[in-house]
């Protein structure tokens, strides 16, 4: 993946709420920021464009970025839980220990970004296109990916359990260092044609099929 192109000097910013709820109304994107430690609650951000930009530790309670794009930036110890994300893009981007649990990532283009160290749990990506991406050391339990378009993709030693697979292919998507267990998939598993896994979570997978492995 191609890492963030950020400014090599960033404008520091007293409030992200300020300065984003005034992009959007000037219909002008947002370049070259550096905000940290905010708290922001319910917030509407919808459409906000954001460039080559850095956000560091601020909290973002259940707001709404439906349609918004970011390019370039970069996000660290940030807490998004709950927040919406519909239809959002995002190119060049990082999450370094951030939080998204049950965040709403449904319809969104997803390209060269680098997930390390963060939480996804319940996360819901279905519908999205996910290309040159890598989830390193993230959560991912029952994070939901169904009708998900994935090209060039990379795990590393991350958390994959109960996850919702239904019609998205895992075709050399090589899961062989993570946790991944109990997908969901269709009735005829085709999702799983090609997938790439260690033994081990070969054997979990056989049981899908109705398999009974006697020891």
């Amino acid at each position: 993946m191609n890492e963030p192109k950020l400014l090599k000097q960033l404008n520091q910013v007293e409030s992200f709420f300020k300065q984003a709820h005034h992009s959007i109304k000037e219909d002008q994107r947002l370049i070259g920021i550096e905000c940290h430690d905010e708290t922001i609650k319910d917030a509407l951000f919808k459409h906000v464009d954001i460039r080559q930009s850095r956000l560091t530790a601020i909290q973002f309670d259940h707001c709404d970025f439906e349609k918004a794009s970011f390019v370039d930036c970069v996000f660290e110890r940030c807490d998004f839980s709950n927040s919406k994300f519909k239809s959002a893009y995002f190119e060049r981007c990082v999450y370094i220990e951030c939080k998204a649990i049950g965040c709403d990532f449904s319809s969104t283009n997803i390209k060269h970004v680098a997930y390390r160290e963060s939480n996804l749990k319940y996360a819901f990506f279905e519908q999205s296109h996910i290309e040159y991406t890598s989830f390193d050391h993230c959560e991912l339990t029952e994070a939901s990916f169904a009708g998900v378009v994935f090209k060039q993709i990379e795990m590393l030693e991350s958390q994959f359990i109960r996850n919702n697979f239904f019609k998205t292919s895992l075709k050399q998507i090589d899961f062989s260092n993570c946790v991944f267990s109990a997908p969901l998939v269709s009735d005829h598993q085709s999702e799983l044609k090609g997938i790439i896994v260690n033994p081990m979570q070969a054997l979990d997978l056989v049981s899908l099929w109705g398999i009974v492995i006697k020891e």
